[in-house]
């Protein structure tokens, strides 16, 4: 799956399928990378949105973004989160 990026749009999109995870691993990027689409194509991408909170120590909280439910669902699954 591809990351989201901008290169004149939106910087900062708001994908429909939500995941918020308390602490990011590079396991979690490298899942999303990794996750396998139908062909290549729009709709298939992935953001995240980072949010420093005061209780988290050096491990920023984030909302992880999805174009596909299935792999919001399974990432879930996999990771966690709320």
């Amino acid at each position: 799956m591809n990351k989201y990026f901008s290169s004149g749009g939106a910087s900062n999109p708001d994908f429909k399928y939500k995941v918020k995870v308390g602490k990011v691993t590079s396991d979690m990027m490298e899942w999303c990378d990794a996750y396998p689409v139908e062909g290549e194509g729009y709709f298939q991408r992935y953001y995240i949105k980072w949010v420093q909170s005061s209780d988290s120590g050096y491990y920023p909280e984030a909302t992880f973004q999805f174009e596909i439910s299935e792999a919001a669902v399974l990432f879930k699954l996999t990771f966690g989160g709320t």
